[in-house]
């Protein structure tokens, strides 16, 4: 009895609370510090492989969901122009992490003979993504338990560490390489779009990425996707009211501004085999076919 006593107050007392502490640290430490490698080690990669190029036409920006969905080798191939990917895993956790990635990694030099940028980011999609990104266009802003949950698992961070050396996971040009047993074998969930999704944030928050686009590259015609998802039938009809209001702002936002913007929405992806995970990301065969798809919507818009 004494021993089971004993082995209860180990448990509570020192085995819970370390367990604890374990978790906020690794919460505190995905928030501030985790991104921050990944993202300094990839700007370096790409500085050093944009130096190489010397001149770029285009680039491909925004999170995940474009690093391996969207491909600069084929843009280049198929427009004979020079792309390159700059897309960076969540933007970087913050707006103010993923503009600071663009400016590490391109040179204002380069930033200005640009011609064409393409922004897809999930963010335009997701309500969490977007009190997420920018919370000081939030009203009230506050900490709440969904601050403490950290945005990657620990089992991702020694994948991304300790399986990779970071620069093996993108390719000359930028793409998100797929490793051999990267995409799950199982049948990834159908993505539901927020009902929720404030329109007055989603304004802000789009004006304010417009203003830093046309700050970062003053030469440059904007794309602003939606990405593909693997979308319910309620879904879609949805994306079809959230894309109108989205078309309304940036046509606002152009008669306000001197700037060129064009809103394409890519379509649900026709098949689960080009996802991976989940319904946001696609695989390498969803990557070809959503890279195409913009381009067709290239040959019409340009």
């Amino acid at each position: 009895m004494q021993y089971t006593g004993n082995a209860n107050k180990f448990i509570w007392y020192i085995l819970i609370p370390m367990i604890f502490l374990l978790f906020v640290s690794f919460s505190l430490w995905d928030k501030n510090l985790a991104d921050q490698y990944i993202r300094d080690g990839y700007s370096v990669f790409n500085k050093a492989q944009l130096a190489e190029l010397k001149s770029v036409d285009g680039l491909i920006l925004g999170g995940s969901n474009s690093a391996t969905g969207l491909s600069a080798d084929i843009m280049s191939k198929a427009l004979d122009e020079q792309w390159y990917n700059l897309s960076l895993a969540g933007e970087g956790q913050s707006d103010e992490n993923y503009w600071s990635f663009i400016k590490a990694s391109a040179s204002e030099e380069i930033r200005e003979k640009v011609r064409t940028i393409v922004y897809s980011s999930a963010t335009a999609i997701s309500e969490t993504k977007l009190k997420a990104r920018h919370p000081n266009l939030i009203k009230s802003p506050r900490i709440t338990l969904q601050y403490f949950i950290p945005a990657r698992s620990f089992a991702s961070y020694l994948k991304t560490y300790l399986l990779s050396d970071g620069n093996n996971s993108k390719s000359k040009l930028g793409d998100g390489e797929f490793g051999q047993n990267q995409c799950s074998k199982e049948k990834p969930a159908i993505l539901a779009i927020s009902q929720n999704i404030n329109e007055n944030e989603l304004k802000l928050w789009l004006s304010s990425q417009l203003n830093v686009l046309r700050e970062l590259f003053p030469n440059a015609e904007i794309f602003i996707t939606l990405p593909s998802v693997n979308y319910s039938d309620d879904n879609i009809k949805r994306l079809e009211k959230h894309t109108a209001f989205l078309q309304e702002s940036i046509f606002t936002l152009m008669e306000n501004n001197d700037i060129n913007v064009t809103l394409v929405t890519q379509p649900s992806y026709p098949s689960i085999d080009m996802l991976c995970n989940d319904g946001l990301h696609a695989s390498s065969s969803g990557r070809v076919w959503r890279t195409n798809n913009l381009l067709e919507s290239f040959s019409s818009i340009k």
